[in-house]
């Protein structure tokens, strides 16, 4: 028998069964992330990911169902597996049996970097525009109603920084309403935990814990863009917070988010409801400013001909230019 060619017939099957374009991205994620094993009595489910696993024990018991169906053995046990990173397999008896909750995004913003904000976000000048668009959406008026905004750009150029400011400007300044930040990886996995547990009284589904108004800030989206499958429930639950809820999202990623070849239908439309801005990198002048501000952060002086030729020299990456700048801290103390 071939089991994956099984295990896909069952998925399809319940795709068919199913209006639900959540539910759908659920099954075609288990599809893409679970594999079957046999061995003597046991039909082993090998999970790639927790994540994947939290979906598995929900939503995969119509699918294991049917898959026990197509065997004449009808006493086979069920065992759930995770693969590690390493390639590992390690049962699951012991990770199923813990409870999980969805731990809701909090108000008290613990997991923002107060440092971090517009005062001290060096712009560059063609960066000006996209700035003034996200001060505009955090103050409220959003005349075009962007909704999401993805902004896109190489790594280390400032995406976190920018989302980390709008949260504490919303936290310093707006009284009515809130800002969530979550990496999208860590979104994905809790909101699938969050379906899980749904009938524990500690569990909190994110969908009822966001009023009109808020802003939900997801950082690196490429966190989850292993398969398309991961891809597709994102954008669902995107989707979910901005149809149900009126939330304003902002997530950021390396790439424009609707530039891939793979999107749907749907992923499309509600791509092209909001806007995706490039964050460029800076040119000399501004990372001159940038390493000025560093050097002032670390307390360390630097002739304007050293900042100079800095600035000619290290990439566009800001956070290589800060790991430079603490380098040369470390090595003038060690003179």
């Amino acid at each position: 028998m071939d089991l994956q060619k099984t295990w896909h017939l069952a998925i399809q099957n319940q795709i068919s069964l199913t209006n639900s374009k959540m539910k759908r991205a659920l099954y075609l994620l288990l599809e893409d992330n679970c594999q079957l094993e046999l061995t003597d009595n046991t039909l082993a489910v090998i999970c790639n990911s927790t994540n994947t696993l939290s979906v598995m024990t929900e939503f995969g018991s119509e699918i294991i169902s049917e898959v026990l169906s197509t065997f004449e053995n009808k006493s086979l046990q069920v065992e759930f597996m995770l693969k590690d990173q390493r390639g590992n397999i390690i049962r699951c008896s012991d990770i199923l049996s813990e409870k999980i909750c969805f731990r809701e995004p909090s108000y008290n913003y613990s997991n923002i970097n107060s440092s971090k904000t517009f005062n001290n976000f060096i712009v560059a000048p063609r960066n000006q525009k996209l700035i003034e668009l996200v001060k505009n959406i955090v103050a409220g008026s959003n005349e075009n109603n962007i909704n999401p905004l993805n902004i896109y750009g190489e790594t280390g150029l400032g995406k976190t920084h920018l989302l980390w400011a709008i949260a504490n400007s919303i936290k310093d300044t707006n009284t009515k309403n809130n800002a969530f930040y979550m990496r999208a990886d860590r979104l994905l996995r809790q909101y699938a935990e969050s379906l899980v547990n749904k009938a524990s009284d500690n569990t909190v589904n994110i969908l009822n814990n966001v009023a009109p108004g808020d802003i939900f800030l997801i950082d690196d989206i490429d966190s989850i863009s292993k398969t398309e499958k991961e891809r597709e429930l994102f954008f669902e639950i995107i989707a979910e917070l901005i149809n149900r809820t009126g939330v304003k999202v902002i997530y950021t990623s390396t790439k424009k988010a609707n530039s891939s070849k793979n999107l749907t239908e749907s992923q499309k439309i509600l791509l092209n409801r909001g806007r995706s801005l490039q964050i460029f990198p800076p040119d000399n002048s501004t990372k001159e400013k940038i390493i000025a501000s560093k050097c002032k952060e670390f307390d360390i002086e630097l002739s304007e001909s050293d900042v100079n030729y800095i600035s000619k020299e290290v990439s566009s990456d800001v956070r290589g230019i800060e790991a430079l700048i603490k380098h040369i801290k470390v090595n003038a103390e060690l003179i």
